[in-house]
């Protein structure tokens, strides 16, 4: 693979198709809701019932993948800023940056 140095427009073109990307996984929740709705159908039980033990249990597994996801897409977002803001962000008047 040769040296290839991309200018502001190519820049800008992946940049925003990552931003869609990273938008349609933040948004899409729908197997998340899925899952809480099909836990929720679970039949109640007494307490100290192994399957509401398990159920909760699964809910919380659930949230925490969730948050993950979000977490590393934040971290992302972080990387793909400081990658590209000297590039898709210069300017004359900004200083410091």
């Amino acid at each position: 693979m040769g040296n290839h140095t991309m200018n502001k427009q190519e820049c800008m073109e992946k940049y925003d198709v990552l931003l869609r990307l990273f938008a349609q996984i933040q948004e899409d929740q729908s197997n998340f809701y899925e899952a809480l709705e099909t836990l929720e159908k679970m039949p109640h039980g007494t307490p100290g019932d192994i399957a509401g033990q398990a159920k909760a249990m699964a809910i919380g597994d659930a949230l925490k993948a969730r948050e993950h996801t979000n977490q590393e897409l934040i971290r992302v977002y972080q990387n793909m800023y400081y990658d590209l803001r000297t590039v898709l962000f210069a300017t004359d008047s900004i200083e410091g940056v």
